[in-house]
Formats: C-alpha cells, structure tokens, sequence
C-alpha cells in the first residue's frame, strides 16, 4: 500500500476537545472543512451513546442541586460537577447538555465545548478554539453580521468581545457548558474565568462545569450548585456499565466467570469509569480462564491506576513473541506522547510501517489499515480509535499525562529517528524547482497529499531530536546523530538534497507562515534553537554565525523569531555569543537581534542581550528602534526592561516615539514608564502616521491616557495635517458602536486643558464637523455648549451640517440649526476636495493595514460595506462611483503590500502623506460626493516572487506577514457588496461595482509569479463558502440555496463582465471559469443533495443568457455566449465527467431557445466559434481552446443539426 491517496484537509488547526484537534498532523488547505461546532458536536454524541447505551447518569438529573440550577433561570448560576480524575464527569457533562436541549428546544442559546489535552502551557490553542466554537453556536442561523471573519486568526480580544454581544443579544435562555476547564493551560483558565464572570454581570448565564479545584469556581463570584461524582453515586452506574459491556464470544459461553468478573470489578471500582473500561476490554479479550483469573488476581487498585499504567508500558518495552505488535504500542505510545494532537488515521498507519531506511512496508501498511481495530487492543485500549474524526488518541488525560512523563528520553530518540529517517528519504531529496523557495506551492501541495506522514515528521523531528539527547556519551544517539548529518547534507555523500529546505517550508505552512528565500541549514538550525547540537556542528565547523538569507538574516535572527521554546532559543543565542556571534548584525531592513526580540515579545532573549551589552537604540530602515516595536505590538514586559535599561524613548520614527506607539495601544503602565524618562522636560514630537501621542490617545477613546499625557505637559493644540487639533481627533474616533462616555470624558479634558475648540488646521475640519458626521447628538451639544461656531466648523470636506446631511442625521441638522440659522449656508466649493479626498482615504487605508489590529481593519471594511448597502439603494451616485473607485484602489494597494511591491509615493505626499496617514480612522470620514481621483502611480519595477502566506496570529511573525488576511477579507467585503447590488441596486449599479470588482482582480492576476495563485486563495475561500452553505445542517433547503444562489449570481457576473472587457481580462476570464467550476465540482460531490444544487447553480447562468436572448440584447448575447465558451472550456478540463455532461446539456438547451429566437445572430456567433477553432487547427495547436471547440461542435452537431454549423464545420 502506498502512500498517496486522500488527505485529511482543513483549512487550520481545528484544536479542539476529545481528538478534534489535528496539531501538526494535517496539511493545510484552502478546501472545505468540518465545523467547530460540528466537531463539538460529534463528541457530545459519542459521550451521548455512552449513557443511552447502558442507561446510566440518571441520578445527575434526579439530584437536587442540579434541578435547583436548572430552575434558576432570572440570574446567573454556576453548576459545578468535581470528583477525581477517571470518574465519568465527560459523560455527565454530555447527560447536562442533552437535559438543557431537552427543556427548552429551540428557545436557548446554549454553547459548550469539550476542553482535550492541552500539550502547551504557553499556546493559546485550545482556549482560541473554544471561543471559536462559541461562536459558531451563538451564531446558529443568523446572517453575516455575526460571522467571525477572521477565522482561526482572530484575535482573542475580538472573539471574547463579539460572544459576549452575540449573548447578550439573544432573547433565549443562555447556557454555557464546560468540561474539564483545569485541562485549559492555567493562565488560560484564570482568563476564562475572567470572562465568563464578566459576561455573567452583563447578562443572565447559567453555567456547568466540571473540574477538579473549587478555587475556580469561587472566582466567578456566583450562585454555585456543588454536586460531586462520589463512589456511591457512581456505584449503580459501573454496574449497568457492566451489564451492558462486559461481553465477549468467550464470556458469554462462560456466564459464571463472566458474573465472577462483573462482580469482582464493582466491588474494586470505588467510583472510577476509567479503571473499570480499561479492566473490562482488557479481560474482553482473553480467551482462558487462566488468563482471566490472572488478571483478577493481580488487580492494581484504581487509587494506584498510574502503577497499572506504568505496567503496561513496561510491559511495551519488554521482549515479546510478537515483534510487529511490540513495535506497534511502542512506536503509537511515544507518538502519541508527544504529538501536539490526537493523530490521524492515515499518519499513523504510514508511521507504524515505515522500515529502518525511511520507506513504508506496503504489507504491513495494508494490515494495520485492515485491522485498524486491533490496534487498540494491542495497546491496552489505553489508545482509542475515534471513527468519527478518523483519529487515534489517549483514552483519557490521566494517560496522556503518565505517559508524556514515561521515559521521554526514549520516546524523544524513537520519534526522531523515525522523522529523520522518513525525512531523509531520497523521494524528497530534491524538487523540480530551484530558485525563489525549494519546492514551489502547487508542488508542495501535491507532495504533501501523496505523503501524509510529511506534515508530521516535518513538524516534530527537530522537538524530539531536542530531548532525545540527555547523555552526549550514551551509544544509542549515534543512529539519531547519523540521520541528522543525512538530512542536514552532511553525510559524505556526493549530491545536493533538499530535504531539510522541503521539512522545514512543511513546517511553516502547517504553522500558516510565509516560506522564506535563501535559507541554509544554519538558519533552520537557528529557527528550531537545536542548543545541545550546536556544539557538536560548530566544532565540526558546519556552522557559519555570520551566513545571511535572502533578506540579509542571520541565523541569529533566524533563532529570535522562534516561536516554539522561548528557553531554548536564549541559551541558544547565548551559545552563538559565546562562539562569536555578532549581536547587534542587522538585515537588510536595518533590524538587529534585539529589535526581532521586542518585535516578538521575547522577555528572555532581552534580558540576555542588555546583559551582553546590545545596543539598545540601533534603528532600522524606518528609524524604529527595539523600543518602538516593542510599544507598537505592545508587549509590557519588554517595553519596561527597555525603558529600565535606558532606552532612548525621543528618537522619532516613520511610526512615531515609544510614547506615540504605547498611546495607540492605549497601555497607562508603560506609558508612565517611558514619561519617567522625559522627566520634567516638555514632550515634543512630530506627527508620526497616527499624529502626535495625545491624537493617538483621543482617537482610540483612552480616557485615562489622554488625562495622563495632559498631565504631563503635552502640548493639547499640537496640530496634525489630517486630524488638526487632538479635540478633532476624539470626535472622529467616536464611530457608531463606540462607547460615547470615554470619549465625551475625553473631549472634556481636553477642553478644559485649553484645546481650540474650533481648529480647523486638519483635512477633517474642525472637531464640530466630525461629530456631526458620525451623528452623535451628546457630542455635537457639548461642543456646541463649550463654544464651537458652525460657521467655522467646515474645510476641504465640507461642512457640519453638510456632514451631517450627507449621513442623514436628522437631530444633528436640527441641532445645528437651533445653534446657527444659516448652517445651510457655509458649503465651500473646493475644485482640488476630490483629489485631496482620494489621497486621504489611500493613505488612511494603507496606514492601517500596515500597522493596525484587525479589530481597526475589520471595523473600517465593515463601515465600508455598511456605507454601500446604504447607497447601492440611491441609484449610481456620484458618491457610490467615488466609493467604488476607492475600493479598488484600497485592494490594489493590499495587493502591493502583501506582495511586497512598493507603491511610488505622490509628488505632493512624500514624507508628508505618511505624517498625515492615521491609524484606525474611519475612512468614511473623509468620503466626500465629487468623482474620485485618478488611482495613485506604482514604481516602476520588479516586484519580489514570493507569495506570503498568512501568519496564524495577525502579525505575529514579522513585517507585512498579514496582509493576505486582509486581502481575505477585502475579497470577502466585494463580494458582500456585489450581492447587494445584484439584489438590491440597478444594472447600471451592479454593472459599476463589478466593473470596479473586476478591474481590482485583474490588478491582482497580472502580477507576475504569484497574482494568480493569491487570486485562487482568496476565491477559493469564497467557493468554500458555497459548500458550506450546502453542507450545512442548520440551514434549510430553501435557505442553503438563496446563499448559494447569491454567491452563484456574484460568480456570474464577474465571469461576464471580465470577458466583456476583452483580451486585456482573458486570464482572468479563463481562472475565474476554473474556479467558478471548481466551486460547482464541489458541490456536486456533496452527493444527491449537492447533484441537485449543482443543476440549480448551473441554471443561475443559463437564467442570464436566456434573458438577454428573450429582450434580444445582442450585445449581452454575445458576452453571455463567449462565458458559456470559457465555462464549457473550464469544465472540459477538469475531467469532471458528470459535470461536464450538465453544463453541456444545459449549454445545449440555451443555444437551442438562442437558434429560435435569434436566429441570425445565433448563426453569427457560431460561426465566430468556428473561426476561433480554425485557427486553432491551422496552427496546428492542441490547446485548452481546441479541445473546447471541438467539445462544443460536436454537441452542436449532434443536438442542433444546424445549417450554418454544418455549413461552417465544412468549411474548415
């Protein structure tokens, strides 16, 4: 059996509870992938079958405390199930759920989530994926407003604040049912705790959880219902668990030892599942009564399990008749052990049959695969198979937690070898391209489905090669030590290999990482700390300190951004000190060691080099020293020892000071430190890209900042080009949805410090103007009342009460005209306002993806869209065309960012157009109703051919590594407002938007080497969608297809205004019909339900074409017939049978009613299709076009018997 086959996709780590969360042991993929909540979901059923099964748990529901909770409806309680490790509390938290789904049905908004083995005390993993699963069940059937756009990126902060809301919105009775919280690393527990307390005072909540320490519970400060899982409560139950368990052919044909059996393990039970489930398949599976009566004999006790435990695995380790099932429990045992997850299926099986050199033995590859069942057994049924989730994982945490402390240092050499020995395969010694990275994507792709032990090995090899080693001397490391010198090229033998390059590019995609250029064994050996190698190759001089990547990195920089083992990589770059290593070497971006630890937050690797003497204040290309990156991703510790150290806190970046980057963040703490250093003196700063540190402050609503920096003698009237005063800054930071206190404290404080209430030195105007824009009544009366003039409060923008117009806030106008009769009659007419706006809002949009959170680039793309649903419905305004032209202009400015091309900066802007870029400000507040400007010039010249992936948190791992994710999202924005249009607007407003959509796509396409595989991500996304609209249970059949309809409609109407553009669109004509059909192949595998869906969608098409053909449009007849060419052609080559014959059935069926209702024209397209054939045949060309042509001719032919087709194909 080999290797290839199918793969377990899903788009990221799924993370989740009871052999849900799939690590490092998937390839990551744009494809379709299980729900959070489904997930959720089938392990509560298989608890669920647990206690139907043998009608158990029934005294939980009888018990008093739990009916006094679950009749506690009016405030928040907390149910609390605790006992020892091992008694059952999974099963009773299933048996709390399914009463909730039993009482109340479909009125609660119930959310749970069972919490798995969390591998990582420090990885915020399981924690995130709880919330996400919330969320998705706090969703259930609502529309997009709810929808977490992010996905697994989202920041914790985003998707605690959007369950909250979602909760405290709901009108049902809200539950929230936790297992196993202590399983949650401890600063993750104490953080939930947090949460959940706070959500409990801003709503009615009734809580269940099951853990094992009343501390936690005490903490949430609320009514508590204590039952405890006890022995004599558990009695009755192990005794139906027995009943109903305890058979074999063997058992069964012996009742007496059976009841011998039965009775001796309730009698020994005292109260613990675990210990009876893994004594009962035990004894299942014997086949002598001497076996059995051994094993009653010699009966660990459940209060010494681990001994039992430690028996097992001893016995694992022993010499046994049967080699091939030894190897199985040893090799399983460790692996599992040590994986950061449960393992697939597939993985396991390749692991447990790969031979000494590296290579699966197909015959026991098909045994195990066979047999998978056995397995299990084999390993004491301490392993189990989930057939759900196709994983094998531990039983329970009491065994993960035995066995990750049993003899590590053997598991650790037995899991290395066998990724090292997989990884130094000759299969992956080398790739079919040599240039920008090893391997190209699309080949990665197809390798990692051929290999699925891949992912794994690639991610694991350098961990357990780590603590495989805990004796230099010991004899058994030299067969570790030989495959590392293979995979590392050092082995002697002739011949370049690429393997270590193919692991670790693996190991970045798994991890959602960009793949780098240029890199050698001494950056991946950096990245991954190997501490107890790198004497070894540094003696044998196989290590060059000083050897740059691609971008100037050095191994030592290469080791700071290690996100792994933060322990690892100090002792490491203290050993790279100590060798010679420079610290204070920069990149080519100017960045040193230090400035990449306060980048990444690394406490340790700082403190070590301001021991060794680092220079604090080496700036960068753009002037940032540590300190500001440290301020800039807000990492406290790391700010505080800079400043302690006597970092420079004056010097002025691009970005800004130290003070002017923590005043975004909004952190009180480390901006009263970096103060400290200004002591007395007055604080002077030039605007950076978000203005001064008070503009900052005030926009993002940081009351208690704003009065700290006042207090410090900051200058109040320090103007900027964009904002003008501070005052203006607050009223342009208070968007609807904000929390109007802080900001009316703000916009207090200020006044009272003596700001000019009436500045109007900033592109916005004056801070009356903002206010009246966004509409907030309580601030417009306020300024009004401490003395700001509507006849001042205009500029470049317009004035208030137009502001206010143009937004229709009908109580602002009256406002402003109770305070000033004329406020009508202050409009300026400004010819440069349209130009000057467009830059503006460029600059504004481009500052904040560069530097902001995704809340701040989420809320500005979503104000976006709100904007155009509210104009789609005027018709094509002036405005709309000005909205629209900067939408594209904001995506193709993405396009340049993320893939690294530099935009040639204006004329007039330079330096002045990043001072007056901001972070964070509603781009709205700059939209005017005059035509756009032309889109900003590029810089001529060769961008960089690398895709950059994804980071899995937002910026985590560097310069720019996420903008794809905003790309993502820009996409998923277009194609939200595209349904709009068609739905709502006119043809000549969906006409613009998808001409707007179109033109941006087509930016994206053309871009050499990498366009057209971005473009494939960020539609492919969309075509998931579409899958997972008719994938998905909670929606009904009419709903599943008006979603899949709308994204249909939007496919359609790019397709056929990208091929109405002519040859300039013909690449993104023929992608966009890939991919289009792609999404219908995929929805057509969904089975009988998804063969229906398909016709449907395939109709949404034939709809357009039949249209124009009834009103006789020629010309959207011939777009419409050049569309159906392209998807025709799409379908052909995708070898996809059965949607090939739809989409060809039902071609035919358009041009038929096309020959009866047009028929000339008709007969003058075909010929044009002919033509185009023709010519394909003189070339003498075998092309895409060619087996299209012949594809339809021949259905013509058959179907239609055409005169003028008869006649043309003659004629050829």
């Amino acid at each position: 059996m080999s290797e290839s086959g199918n793969i377990y996709y899903q788009k990221g780590n799924i993370g989740i509870v009871q052999a849900a969360n799939y690590g490092d042991n998937v390839f990551y993929s744009a494809g379709a992938e299980m729900r959070k909540k489904h997930i959720a979901q089938k392990t509560h059923n298989a608890n669920k079958i647990e206690w139907e099964k043998s009608k158990t748990c029934e005294w939980l529901v009888e018990e008093g405390k739990f009916r006094e909770w679950s009749k506690t409806e009016t405030s928040s309680s907390v149910l609390w199930v605790h006992g020892r490790p091992g008694c059952g509390k999974t099963v009773l938290m299933s048996r709390v759920i399914e009463s909730i789904h039993s009482k109340h049905a479909e009125k609660v908004q119930l959310l749970y989530f069972y919490v798995g083995n969390s591998h990582n005390e420090n990885n915020d993993k399981m924690y995130r994926q709880m919330l996400l699963t919330f969320w998705e069940q706090a969703v259930g059937r609502s529309d997009e407003q709810s929808t977490n756009i992010w996905g697994d990126d989202s920041p914790i902060e985003y998707l605690e604040q959007g369950i909250q809301k979602l909760l405290k919105d709901s009108t049902n009775t809200r539950y929230i049912v936790i297992d196993a919280l202590d399983q949650l690393p401890s600063r993750f527990q104490d953080r939930l705790l947090d949460w959940l307390k706070t959500l409990m005072q801003k709503c009615d909540l009734s809580l269940a959880i099951s853990c094992r320490n009343s501390h936690q519970i005490r903490e949430l400060q609320a009514k508590t219902y204590s039952v405890e899982v006890t022995t004599d409560r558990n009695r009755d139950d192990i005794n139906k668990y027995l009943e109903k368990s305890l058979h074999s052919e063997f058992l069964d044909h012996n009742l007496e030892l059976r009841k011998n059996v039965l009775n001796k393990l309730s009698e020994k039970a005292d109260g613990m599942f675990l210990w009876v489930r893994l004594q009962a398949l035990n004894i299942c599976n014997m086949r002598t009564k001497s076996q059995v009566g051994m094993a009653l004999e010699s009966l660990v006790p459940p209060q010494e399990i681990n001994k039992m435990f430690e028996a097992y695995a001893d016995g694992f380790e022993k010499e046994s008749d049967d080699p091939f099932q030894q190897r199985v429990c040893q090799r399983l045992m460790a692996l599992l052990s040590h994986s950061t997850a449960p393992m697939p299926k597939r993985t396991v099986f390749i692991a447990l049959s790969l031979n000494d050199h590296g290579d699966v033995d197909d015959s026991h590859y098909e045994d195990l695969a066979d047999n998978a069942k056995l397995i299990p057994s084999f390993c004491k049924h301490l392993v189990e198979l989930n057939e759900d989730l196709d994983v094998f994982q531990f039983c329970h945490k009491t065994v993960v937690d035995f066995f990750r402390k049993y003899k590590p240092t053997i598991y650790h050499r037995r899991i290395a070898t066998l990724c090292l020995s997989y990884l130094s395969s000759s299969k992956f010694s080398s790739g079919p391209q040599k240039g920008v990275t090893w391997y190209d994507q699309g080949t990665l792709e197809s390798i990692l489905q051929k290999h699925a032990f891949l992912s794994f090995s690639s991610s694991h090899w350098f961990r357990s090669l780590k603590q495989s080693i805990d004796n230099k001397n010991d004899p058994e490391n030299e067969t570790v030590f030989n495959l590392f010198k293979v995979l590392f090229n050092k082995d002697g033998k002739a011949g370049e290999r690429g393997n270590l390059q193919l692991a670790f590019q693996v190991h970045l995609i798994t991890q959602g990482k960009a793949i780098p250029e240029g890199l050698s064994h001494e950056h991946i050996v950096g990245y991954f700390a190997l501490v107890s190698f790198f004497d070894i190759i540094n003696e044998k001089s196989w290590f060059d300190a000083d050897k740059p990547d691609a971008k100037g990195m050095r191994p030592i920089h290469w080791a700071i951004r290690n996100d792994i083992d933060q322990a690892d990589v100090t002792a490491f770059v203290n050993k790279m000190k100590l060798s010679g290593a420079d610290i204070n070497v920069q990149d080519d971006s100017g960045c040193t060691p230090l400035y990449y630890a306060a980048h990444c937050g690394n406490a340790e690797v700082v403190t070590l080099l301001i021991d060794l003497k680092a220079e604090l204040d080496v700036k960068n290309k753009h002037n940032e020293t540590a300190l500001v990156a440290a301020c800039k991703k807000h990492h406290e510790d790391v700010v505080l020892n800079l400043v302690k150290a006597k970092a420079d806190v004056r010097v002025q970046s691009e970005f800004g000071t130290a003070l002017q980057a923590i005043s975004l963040v909004g952190c009180k703490r480390c901006a009263e430190k970096i103060l400290e250093r200004y002591g007395r003196s007055r604080i002077r700063e030039t605007c950076g890209p978000f203005g001064t540190s008070l503009h900052a402050a005030a926009f993002h609503g940081h009351s208690d900042l704003v009065k700290l920096l006042c207090a410090h003698r900051t200058d109040v009237n320090a103007s900027d080009r964009t904002y003008g005063s501070p005052l203006t800054a607050a009223a342009s930071g208070l968007n609807p949805g904000q929390e109007p206190s802080r900001y009316l404290e703000i916009s207090r404080e200020l006044i009272k410090r003596g700001v000019d209430i009436n500045d109007r030195s900033g592109r916005l105007g004056p801070a009356l103007r903002s206010a009246a824009y966004h509409g907030n009544s309580d601030l417009v009366q306020l300024l009004l009342n401490e003395g700001a003039k509507v006849s001042k409060s205009k500029g470049i923008m317009g004035t208030a009460y137009e502001a206010a117009h143009a937004r229709g806030h009908e109580k602002v106008m009256e406002m402003l005209l109770e305070a000033d009769p004329s406020a009508k009659e202050y409009g300026e007419n400004d010819v440069a306002a349209a130009h000057d706006r467009q830059k503006v809002q460029r600059r504004i949009f481009r500052a904040t993806v560069k530097a902001s959170s995704v809340n701040a680039t989420n809320n500005l793309i979503r104000e976006f869209e709100n904007f155009f649903h509210k104009e789609i419905r005027k018709g094509a305004t002036p405005f709309l065309k000005g909205l629209s032209k900067l939408g594209e202009n904001c995506f193709i400015d993405v396009v340049s960012l993320t893939t690294g091309s530099a935009e040639q900066p204006n004329k007039e802007a330079g330096q002045q157009g990043k001072r007056s870029s901001f972070h964070g400000l509603s781009l709205l507040n700059c939209f005017g109703r005059e035509n756009p400007s032309e889109p900003e010039a590029e810089r001529d010249g060769r961008p960089r051919l690398v895709l950059r992936r994804a980071t899995k948190t937002f910026a985590a791992d560097g310069v720019g590594e996420h903008f794809q994710q905003v790309l993502d999202r820009m996409t998923q924005a277009a194609v939200k407002i595209l349904e709009d249009a068609i739905e709502n607007g006119t043809k000549e407003v969906i006409r613009l938007i998808a001409n707007t959509w179109v033109e941006a796509l087509n930016n994206l396409i053309l871009r050499p080497g990498y366009g057209e595989n971005m473009l494939k991500v960020v539609v492919q996304r969309r075509a998931n969608e579409l899958k997972g609209y008719m994938s998905n249970d909670d929606l009904s059949p009419e709903e599943k297809w008006e979603k899949a309809k709308a994204l249909a409609l939007v496919g359609i109407e790019l397709l056929i205004v990208a091929v109405g553009r002519g040859e300039k669109f013909k690449r993104l004509s023929f992608v966009t019909s890939k991919l289009w059909v792609q999404a219908v192949i995929d929805v057509d595998s969904l089975g009988k339900d998804g063969a229906s869906a398909t016709q449907q969608l395939m109709g949404v098409f034939a709809e357009r074409f039949l249209s124009a053909i009834e009103v006789k449009d020629l010309a959207e007849v011939e777009v419409c017939g050049k569309s159906g060419i392209e998807l025709l052609r799409a379908a052909t080559l995708s070898g996809n049978k059965s949607v090939l014959n739809k989409f060809s059935d039902e071609w035919i069926r358009c041009w038929e009613f096309a020959l009866q209702n047009m028929d000339f024209e008709t007969e003058q397209m075909v010929l044009r299709r002919v033509m185009e054939h023709g010519e394909c045949c003189i070339d003498d060309e075998v092309s895409e076009g060619t087996v299209t042509a012949v594809e339809l001719l021949q259905t013509a032919v058959k179907h239609w018997e055409s005169r003028t087709v008869s006649r043309s194909i003659s004629s050829v």
